[in-house]
C-alpha cells in the first residue's frame, strides 16, 4: 500500500484453546477442563516482513504470548509477567508447563474443584480435584508417556515403571496447589 503499513504491523494468529477430537478418539463432551494436547496445543503465528521465520520446539505456555509480542515490538515486558518470549533462553530451558482450570463459571479457588496438568516434553500428568468428596478414590489421576503414546490413549498412572516421574510430577502439582489455594491440604 501507499503507506507501507505492513512493515509497521505485527500480525498475530493464536487461540485460547484447541478442540478435542471427540468420538472415536475421546469421549464426546469431556469439556473445557480437558488437558489433552489437542485441547491445550494452540497456534502462535507472528508475521512481519522484517521477522525471520523460526519454528519453536520448546515448551511454551499461553503466558508467553504477551511477553513475546512486547519483545518483538521493542518493549520490555514488565516484571509482573510470569511468561517469557518464546525465543528466549528461559523458554528453551523450561522443564515443564502448567495448565489449570476451575471449570465453568467464576473462578472460585476455595469452593470449586481445581484441575491441574503438568507437561514435560516426555510426560503429562493430569490431576482433577473433587472438592465435595475428599475420598482419594474420587480423585482422578492420569499419566501419559508422550514418547510412547503421543495421542494420550494409555493412562500409565498405576504402572510402577513410572513411579519416579509420577512422584516428581505430583510434587509439582502439590506446589502449584499450594500457590493457588494457599494450603498444602491436598489429598493425593
Amino acid at each position: 500500500s501507499k503507506k507501507n503499513i505492513l512493515n509497521e504491523t505485527l500480525i498475530i494468529i493464536t487461540a485460547d484453546h484447541g478442540f478435542e477430537a471427540g468420538f472415536p478418539n475421546r469421549k464426546v463432551g469431556t469439556g473445557s477442563a480437558s488437558f489433552y494436547d489437542e485441547f491445550i496445543h494452540i497456534p502462535l503465528i507472528l508475521y512481519n516482513p522484517q521477522i525471520s521465520p523460526i519454528l519453536i520446539n520448546s515448551l511454551c505456555s499461553s503466558i508467553d504470548i504477551a511477553p513475546t509480542i512486547l519483545s518483538l515490538v521493542g518493549i520490555n515486558p514488565p516484571d509482573s509477567f510470569k511468561g517469557y518470549p518464546v525465543f528466549s533462553e528461559d523458554v528453551k530451558e523450561r522443564e515443564y508447563v502448567i495448565s489449570e482450570h476451575t471449570h465453568r463459571g467464576p473462578c472460585d479457588l476455595q469452593r470449586k474443584p481445581l484441575y491441574i496438568s503438568i507437561r514435560t516434553k516426555e510426560y503429562k500428568l493430569i490431576w482433577k480435584e473433587y472438592i465435595y468428596n475428599k475420598d482419594i478414590s474420587n480423585q482422578q489421576f492420569e499419566l501419559y508417556d508422550l514418547i510412547q503414546d503421543p495421542f494420550e490413549k494409555n493412562n500409565v498412572y498405576s504402572d510402577s515403571r513410572y513411579s519416579t516421574v509420577q512422584e516428581w510430577l505430583m510434587n509439582k502439582v502439590k506446589e502449584r496447589y499450594k500457590i493457588l489455594k494457599g494450603s498444602t491440604n491436598i489429598e493425593i
